[in-house]
């Protein structure tokens, strides 16, 4: 019996969040809507992600909307990035690029961390999970013993009137910030490329703090 019904769950399991998902896009659809946020626009957008991108956030209670506000409020695990070798380095965002785009979304030095919306699915994830998570997906810091993590140092709120990934929409980050301070071993000079499922690369490069 266990080998038919673990199979019949999985199925059953799958279709509730299919179904879930479903549910889900028509109400923010129809919330983006009712708000006139042009979310059919997005996926022109060089820093925005589809629609159904803000569907999983909230399917998976990453992300809600704030009541009677065209908004959304976002917790983040921010990981600041520190080498020292005599001077102190930072690491930071410098471009971003959409798949198929030969053109680059540059940053700014003040672009800091690495971000990683924290999971609460499934169980609700700390800052320093979420921490660990970002240096391993974004960073391929894979192995801790090579990097010291000081979790969770302070939490800050940002707010931006536009949010990037998701543009017309306004965004209050709850920032959970955390320190790296990173081997010798981890240290590239050129910096880190990351690419995204979707294919979008993100370029995180060293400016020197001291």
């Amino acid at each position: 019996m266990e080998t038919t019904i673990a199979p019949l769950f999985v199925q059953q399991k799958n279709k509730d969040l299919k179904l879930r998902f479903l549910v889900t896009k028509l109400f923010v659809i129809i919330r983006l809507t009712l708000m006139g946020v042009p979310w059919w626009t997005w996926k022109k957008h060089p820093t925005a992600r589809p629609v159904d991108h803000l569907v999983r956030y909230m399917v998976e209670d990453q992300v809600s909307f704030v009541p009677f506000r065209r908004g959304i409020v976002v917790n983040v695990a921010v990981t600041k990035v520190f080498y020292r070798n005599g001077s102190l380095f930072e690491l930071y965002e410098e471009w971003q690029k959409k798949p198929g785009s030969v053109e680059k979304l540059v940053r700014h030095v003040d672009f800091d961390g690495i971000g990683e919306t924290m999971n609460k699915i499934p169980h609700q994830e700390t800052p320093e999970e979420g921490s660990r998570r970002g240096l391993r997906e974004e960073l391929r810091f894979d192995d801790p013993s090579k990097y010291e993590l000081r979790p969770f140092v302070e939490m800050r709120e940002k707010f931006l009137r536009q949010s990037e990934k998701f543009p017309r929409l306004s965004a209050l980050y709850r920032r959970h910030i955390s320190i790296c301070y990173i081997s010798d071993e981890l240290y590239r000079a050129e910096g880190y490329l990351e690419t995204e499922a979707d294919g979008r690369q993100i370029k995180f490069s060293w400016k020197k703090v001291q």
